[in-house]
């Protein structure tokens, strides 16, 4: 199973995967998370400088989960078409329907989320990601 959840930062995406483990309806190792790369390359989780190599880890982890019949739980925005028609490639590779879960909150949600975590997403990223979740078209 490929989950695919799709928001803003602050949104509730890493939430929600978190109860999912807590739940028992996915194993922890079932979470493939940006920030958590971002942090393990840049000690930073909202660095984005090292982007296109956290994109392609996860890309890579969450390919080699599948290919050995394991879920994954890609926990990043999900904001940018091409990443996820890439995901969707893979997933299809392995006869997977990709689930995409759309956490669409308000803006003013999203910023208060934000702003109260222990490193924020600069505002100028949020109001990019913002504008991407507007703009986006999943159909």
């Amino acid at each position: 199973m490929l989950i695919l959840p799709v928001g803003v930062p602050g949104a509730g995406k890493s939430y929600f995967g978190r109860q999912l483990v807590r739940r028992g309806l996915l194993r922890s190792t079932a979470i493939v998370s940006t920030d958590d790369y971002r942090g393990r390359i840049c000690d930073n989780p909202v660095d984005i400088t090292a982007d296109s190599l956290v994109y392609e880890i996860c890309t890579k982890v969450a390919g080699e989960r599948l290919a050995r019949g394991l879920d994954v739980y890609l926990d990043a925005t999900n904001l940018v078409p091409e990443r996820i028609s890439e995901l969707l490639v893979i997933a299809t590779r392995f006869g997977l329907v990709p689930n995409l879960v759309m956490f669409d909150v308000s803006d003013a949600v999203a910023l208060r989320r934000n702003s109260k975590r222990e490193t924020p997403v600069p505002h100028e990223r949020m109001l990019n990601a913002i504008e991407l979740r507007k703009n986006l078209d999943l159909t």
